[in-house]
């Protein structure tokens, strides 16, 4: 991670996956991406069973309305008790999914390493001890709920290497790339991709700064 250059560079808020290295980063805020919590909590309530994972979606999709609402209405924040009433619910189904998911114990005293945990104990302990993180989204509306477009904006490249196998030419990578890249950026600022790149071949693109500029 190091070796790319981004993470070490990076500033502001990321929102990721809750992989363990990115925590050992100290020069940003983290945030945690709710998509990929709401997966692995389907998982536990339909593989597994678990009651109390179908409520914590379902909390977590009420508040994500509750700031979608505060926003249209004009909101910066929400109020105080609610906010309090969230959270202590979200610990409460935690705290369920703990006592339903005791710690795994030593099979034998000879048996040396560490004890492995269910998938479902894992994802709980990574909820208790990243509360603040899961939940960030109700308290700084700035925060996205999800990194779902970051990822939907790599995915078409996945999707190219696993039709193709590879890119014959770096040269390829690189226009391959920046046409994604400015198609991406122009839907993000409400320019179509047929028409952002009808413009280009006009030699007309939408370029960002000029729009800022106008602005």
């Amino acid at each position: 991670m190091n070796e790319i250059g981004i993470i070490p560079n990076f500033t502001g808020r990321a929102i990721h996956d809750m992989y363990a290295s990115y925590f050992t980063y100290t020069t940003f805020e983290h945030g945690v991406c709710n998509s990929h919590i709401i997966r692995e909590l389907t998982l536990a309530f339909e593989e597994y069973k678990q009651a109390w994972a179908e409520k914590l979606i379902q909390l977590l999709q009420k508040a994500l309305r509750t700031v979608k609402s505060s926003i249209r209405k004009g909101n910066d924040s929400i109020d105080a008790r609610t906010l309090a009433k969230y959270e202590e619910r979200y610990m409460i189904l935690v705290e369920n999914g703990l006592t339903e998911n005791p710690l795994a114990t030593r099979g034998s005293p000879h048996t040396r390493g560490k004890v492995k945990q269910s998938k479902v104990r894992n994802l709980l302990d990574r909820l208790h001890k990243h509360r603040e993180h899961v939940l960030i989204f109700m308290y700084d509306f700035s925060v996205p709920f999800t990194n779902n477009e970051a990822e939907r904006d790599l995915r078409m490249v996945k999707v190219k290497l696993k039709i193709s196998g590879c890119f014959r030419s770096v040269a390829g990578l690189d226009i391959y790339c920046r046409i994604r890249s400015y198609v991406a950026t122009a839907r993000k600022n409400g320019i179509g991709a047929f028409n952002a790149l009808v413009g280009a071949f006009k030699g007309r693109p939408f370029i960002i700064q000029q729009r800022v500029a106008a602005e």
